[in-house]
């Protein structure tokens, strides 16, 4: 028997030998799969054998063994090899025996009736009607085709916005007393504007402005603007402050001494030509000097139709400065302007501020030519102040207004008199309804909202025509109240309805100008 200690070596050593023996088959098993043939499918097929599959030697979900032995290297597979990872496509031998989509399972056949070769009876019949509402619908589906296509829409937009380089935009009015007015206004650019009116009192108008627009500045503009009106059936209520009375019981009545009020009628033809700045001094400043020369000569009406008068049956006209040889004068003007009215609510119009001031002054002296006895100054007053009572869309306006003339009533043409009446001053009465050496207003209107396009207002007017300043008397004011609706976009005012009520009854006045802010001091005829 062995001693102990020599047998436990020898084990020892066998025990080395054995692992020595394993660390090499395995290394040169590893180096083979490496390097040999890729492995073939399970089914026979050539190409290499997917991850995890039959021929892999790994079986972690594709990624092969790594090699404990640090001393043995492994070679990398060659470009040429298909990489074991990927999974095979398919070629045609694989999809051979599938059956063709004529022969797939659960195939549904058409299975229609038929009588489906009848269809060609309806389709005669119905030849000539479908041709003809093609025909007639093509031009709407070209339209529409050439909106989308060429972007007409907003070309057109722009051409009735004013926004345009050319722009065109109808003009419409309808005023109690004067029926229906209506005309088109053109321009190109901001530099060219014509107007033509037709209709009503307006018969005919013809205005045509030059502008410099930005020729000298953002801050200087100047005008040139001709303007002709031949204005039919305007009317003439005398001068003063009376209460109008029956024409059966009056004539021959002397104007300038006796207020007595009767509703006349003149025809009158106006030629004016003018030259204007606007200078913006200060953001919310800007003067407007101009000076014109004026030419107006009046006649009868032709004709008493639907109860006419005219002013010649009531009135001497020897009492009316510049009735019978017309009006001849030149008028220069500086007017100034403060406006800091604004919108709080960017979800209100631009053309409904809500709050501010506007105020606005003038003075004009007028000089006639030939037999026009024109001499006097022209100045007026007129302050406004908007209270913004709820979120900026109801809002309270009020505003006191004061127009008048200096030098004796005999130098001062009766057309060129101060006057109130109409769409914006005492708004329950006829158009130059008072006319005097001065003409007072005090107004209240309360405006809110029926929808973001749609707006109401109610007013109060009260207005008074006087002799001279002194002669102020509240009790003599004449009361007017009423509302209307108004129409506008984000910045623009389009249309203006309003129904007023006065000591003559009511009035109504109808605006439609989509390309002019809404403006409240005006000249008016």
């Amino acid at each position: 028997m062995p001693p102990r200690g020599k047998t436990a070596s020898v084990h020892i050593r066998m025990i080395g030998s054995a692992a020595l023996a394993a660390v090499v088959l395995t290394g040169a098993g590893v180096s083979s799969a490496q390097v040999g043939p890729p492995p073939r499918h399970p089914d026979g097929q050539g190409g290499p054998a997917r991850p995890g599959g039959q021929g892999d030697p790994a079986d972690d979900g594709g990624r092969a063994a790594a090699p404990t032995d640090p001393g043995i290297t492994v070679p990398a597979p060659a470009a040429d090899q298909p990489d074991s990872t990927r999974p095979a496509e398919l070629t045609a031998r694989d999809v051979a025996d599938a059956p063709r989509p004529d022969a797939a399972r659960n195939l549904v056949h058409d299975d229609r009736s038929g009588a489906r070769h009848l269809l060609w009876v309806p389709r005669a019949l119905l030849f000539l009607p479908r041709w003809g509402l093609w025909v007639a619908a093509a031009p709407l589906r070209g339209g529409l085709y050439a909106f989308e296509a060429y972007g007409l829409n907003e070309r057109v937009r722009r051409l009735f916005s004013g926004e345009g380089l050319f722009v065109i935009y109808p003009s419409v009015a309808r005023e109690a007393g004067h029926g229906l007015t209506y005309g088109i206004g053109a321009g190109f650019g901001p530099w060219v504007r014509a107007n033509f009116l037709f209709g009503g009192e307006v018969r005919q108008v013809y205005e045509l402005r030059l502008r410099t627009h930005h020729l000298f500045g953002k801050k200087l503009e100047l005008e040139l603007a001709g303007q002709v009106h031949l204005l039919d059936d305007s009317y003439f209520f005398g001068i003063g402050n009376g209460d109008l009375e029956d024409a059966a019981m009056t004539s021959g009545v002397d104007a300038l001494r006796d207020p007595t009020a009767v509703t006349t009628r003149y025809d009158q033809r106006i030629f004016r030509g003018e030259v204007a700045a606007r200078w913006k001094v200060a953001p919310r400043i800007m003067l407007r000097p101009s000076t014109a020369l004026i030419f107006k000569d009046f006649s009868t009406i032709n004709g008493t139709s639907g109860g006419r008068i005219d002013v010649g049956a009531v009135y001497d006209t020897a009492s009316l400065i510049g009735y019978a040889g017309g009006v001849s004068y030149s008028y220069s003007e500086l007017r100034a302007i403060y406006d800091d009215r604004r919108s709080t609510n960017p979800f209100v119009s631009l053309a409904q501020p809500s709050t501010g001031w506007k105020v606005e002054s003038f003075a004009g002296y007028a000089r006639g030519f030939d037999q026009d006895p024109s001499r006097y100054v022209h100045y007026g007053l007129d302050i406004q102040r908007y209270f913004d009572l709820y979120l900026g869309d109801r809002v309270l306006l009020l505003r006191a207004y004061l127009d008048g003339v200096t030098g004796d009533i005999d130098n001062v043409p009766f057309t060129e008199l101060p006057r109130i009446g109409g769409s914006r001053l005492a708004r329950g009465y006829l158009r130059n309804r008072f006319r005097d050496r001065l003409v007072t207003e005090l107004t209240a209107e309360y405006k809110y909202p029926i929808s973001r396009t749609l707006g109401a207002f109610v007013f109060v007017d009260e207005g008074e025509a006087l002799r001279k300043l002194t002669d102020f008397d509240p009790t003599e004011l004449h009361p007017s109240y009423g509302g209307g609706i108004q129409i506008h976009t984000a910045s623009l005012f389009l249309t203006r309805f309003l129904v007023g009520f006065g000591d003559d009854g009511f009035t109504f006045h109808l605006s439609f100008s989509p390309s002019s802010q809404v403006q409240l001091t005006a000249h008016q005829w």
